[in-house]
């Protein structure tokens, strides 16, 4: 018969490794916020709606993560979950501190894809502009529609489309046309918008932040047309 202290011990102990969060990268949704966890340690960063930025460090024990900022400390709650890890501020005013206005810290961060980490996205670029460099089409095209079918959950919408513009320019180069025009169907609203329908759809920063990706986005798309 276990003895009730020892019961007790093995009860705690228990509840203590299940509340432990496993190290690693995690992403929210989309890919605006990134969560780094390590023993002992967490690290929150990311950008919010108007580019308002989060920056976050501090110790993490057991599931309650503390951040501290002059004199201060924000609380975190780290909640397992079966995608990744669930965050949430017990101290919002004080957690708001680490944030521009707009942004929070708070919300489900996953685990990304195999090939879909940011190091691994990096490699992936890399092959890509190797690739072009060789002018072998066909591995550049392999390369970036593993990445989005992969990466679909975890890659932000700017990747996305700059991702898809480079898929649908290594179609067209290879003489598909056809296949470029399928891969940039889901962006040809934004390529023909004027700039009054795209600034009622987005705002003025992330428009800024478009105008690169958007001039490929229609330059592509108008070869493909041709």
């Amino acid at each position: 018969m276990i003895r009730p202290a020892l019961a007790l011990s093995l009860l705690l102990a228990a509840t203590a490794a299940q509340a432990q969060i496993a190290p690693g990268n995690y992403i929210t949704p989309g890919g605006a916020f990134s969560l780094q966890i390590t023993p002992g340690a967490f690290e929150i960063s990311g950008a919010g709606q108007s580019g308002a930025a989060c920056m976050m460090d501090g110790l993490l024990k057991g599931d309650t993560g503390r951040a501290a900022d002059a004199g201060k400390t924000c609380i975190i709650k780290f909640t397992k979950r079966a995608e990744g890890v669930e965050v949430k501020a017990r101290t919002r005013a004080i957690c708001a501190r680490f944030c521009g206005a707009e942004a929070t810290v708070e919300g489900l961060y996953i685990r990304p894809a195999p090939g879909c980490a940011d190091k691994e996205r990096e490699r992936t670029q890399k092959a890509v502009e190797t690739a072009k460099q060789t002018k072998d089409d066909a591995k550049v095209e392999t390369l970036l529609a593993k990445q989005l079918e992969a990466c679909a959950k975890t890659l932000s919408w700017l990747d996305t489309i700059g991702t898809r513009v480079d898929l649908a320019a290594a179609q067209m180069r290879q003489g598909r046309k056809p296949d470029c025009l399928k891969t940039l169907q889901p962006h040809v609203e934004d390529a023909d918008a004027n700039e009054d329908k795209l600034q009622e759809k987005y705002t003025s920063f992330d428009l800024y932040r478009y105008e690169p990706t958007l001039k490929e986005l229609r330059d592509t798309l108008r070869q493909c047309r041709a």
